[in-house]
């Protein structure tokens, strides 16, 4: 990894360090925003829920139970129940927190079965 993309990675981690699990996020995709729910935070590394709505100006705030995942068959996308990603890709795609939503046993339990598998982490 070269120096700039080194210290891009370190800016991108410290801008994520006050975020916490059931913080919503906005983030920016392709020319576009999304919604990240992050479910747990366990040291570096950011479990995160993407919702497949799209939106083309950054929400200020979503209705959660509007949001869903979809499936792969949609013809506009799908969402993720769970990405671990590490706190500098997950920086990366510049999340704006606007709004915090408990998260739940059902949405913890994907953290859980990765835990339990000795998941890997998107960087």
């Amino acid at each position: 990894m070269g120096l700039l993309r080194r210290a891009a990675f370190w800016y991108y981690t410290r801008s994520v360090q006050n975020f916490a699990a059931g913080d919503v996020c906005s983030v920016k995709y392709e020319d576009r925003f999304s919604v990240a729910k992050i479910l747990a935070v366990n040291g570096d590394v950011f479990h995160v829920r993407l919702y497949k709505e799209k939106f083309v100006i950054r929400p200020q705030s979503v209705q959660i139970g509007a949001l869903s995942l979809g499936s792969i068959d949609d013809p506009d996308g799908f969402g993720v129940g769970h990405v671990p990603l590490l706190g500098g890709t997950f920086g990366s795609w510049l999340p704006v927190r606007c709004q915090s939503d408990p998260v739940t046993d059902d949405e913890l339990i994907w953290v859980i079965e990765w835990e339990n598998s000795g998941g890997g982490v998107w960087s």
